[in-house]
């Protein structure tokens, strides 16, 4: 009968009749689940859930699950199921966010660019939508990936001791696959490997979502890479007035501290850089700290052009490792190299950079104002 057949070959009815009551089937539910599914045909088809506007309804859905996520419109289950096909919750700052990713694992972010957008280019185009991808790989249009996609991806390759870049040059092809080429390979779907490699993705999200993108801290950002390449190369941020746009920058950032226009963030980078934030004072500042600490400054002393931050510092990190200040010779004592190492030089002899040191001695009474 149905009642002996159910009693076989179901092992706790009352359980399955409790899960399907939490069903939810409401009509939002139901159009999302149908949506989802077109989203993630997309996704099998291209690798990507950047939908450009010929996709128009799925396009427009897509937009609306972003503002659904900033409004905490969305179930938990609902991001589970976009992160899985990876969706790009913000285009603009899901782009910072990869740009800082590659940078702190020695990639090109524009050949991870090129290679995505190449990967779209397929004989089945028209020559209009090959030469539109090709017009965007030029580093002007958004990156086809979400931040948590290639996060999971680049540390895959590193616990299986894979480079990221290949022999030939080019960035390996685990960037391009999609969900089903991944299984295939790794054994892991994409939201298997990030399960598995994010600890906590709506965390990560959040933390996305807090990004500047504004035109001004972007721009803030280029010049500060500018400012970072200077104290690497001459081990200080006292910039020629020959150094033009980048001398007139130091100056703007000067007076956007004095009117208090610029954010933690920036200071502390500027901080890292050695930047000096008044002239005058800095000097007065410098010749004080090595009066204390028994430094004899002759007036053409490169420390001079140091920050006073900078050297407090790193002489309350060399007490705190209970190392020396001076480097003694039967005949002769000179300064720590380290007062004089650029960031590349002391992140390899002592593993801090300029950036940790301001971070963990900064906030001591007189490091910084």
């Amino acid at each position: 009968s149905l009642i002996e057949l159910e009693d076989k070959y179901i092992e706790n009815s009352k359980q399955m009749i409790d899960k399907m009551m939490t069903l939810d089937v409401s009509e939002n539910n139901v159009a999302f689940k149908s949506n989802l599914k077109q989203a993630q045909a997309y996704y099998e088809e291209h690798g990507n859930l950047a939908v450009p506007d010929k996709f128009g309804s799925l396009g427009l859905w897509i937009s609306k699950q972003r503002a659904n996520y900033k409004n905490q419109n969305l179930t938990p289950e609902q991001i589970y199921d976009l992160n899985a096909i990876g969706m790009i919750w913000d285009a603009d700052k899901n782009k910072v966010a990869i740009s800082a990713l590659c940078e702190e694992n020695g990639i090109s972010f524009t050949k991870l660019w090129q290679k995505l957008l190449g990967s779209e280019i397929e004989e089945s185009l028209t020559e209009k939508e090959k030469n539109n991808i090709k017009r965007q790989m030029d580093g002007n249009s958004l990156i086809p990936i979400s931040f948590l996609e290639v996060q999971a991806k680049i540390e895959y390759l590193k616990e299986q001791g894979i480079s990221l870049i290949q022999a030939d040059g080019t960035l390996h092809s685990i960037f391009t696959m999609n969900s089903k080429k991944l299984k295939e390979v790794t054994g892991m779907s994409l939201i298997e490997l990030e399960d598995k490699y994010i600890v906590n993705s709506k965390q990560m999200i959040d933390e996305m979502m807090t990004l500047d993108v504004s035109e001004n801290n972007v721009g803030f950002k280029t010049n500060l890479k500018q400012a970072q390449a200077y104290y690497e190369k001459h081990g200080n941020l006292a910039v020629p007035a020959k150094f033009g746009s980048l001398g007139t920058w130091i100056g703007t950032q000067r007076t956007n501290y004095k009117n208090q226009k610029l954010t933690p963030e920036q200071i502390h980078d500027l901080n890292a850089t050695g930047m000096i934030w008044e002239v005058k004072s800095n000097k007065k500042e410098v010749e004080d700290i090595c009066a204390e600490n028994g430094i004899l400054l002759d007036k053409k002393s490169p420390l001079y052009k140091k920050s006073a931050t900078e050297l407090r510092c790193k002489i309350a990190y060399l007490q705190s490792i209970d190392v020396p200040i001076f480097e003694q010779t039967e005949t002769t004592q000179k300064l720590n190299p380290i007062f004089f190492m650029s960031d590349v030089d002391m992140q390899e002899k002592f593993q801090v950079s300029m950036s940790d040191l301001v971070r963990t001695y900064g906030k001591q009474e007189g490091v910084t104002k």
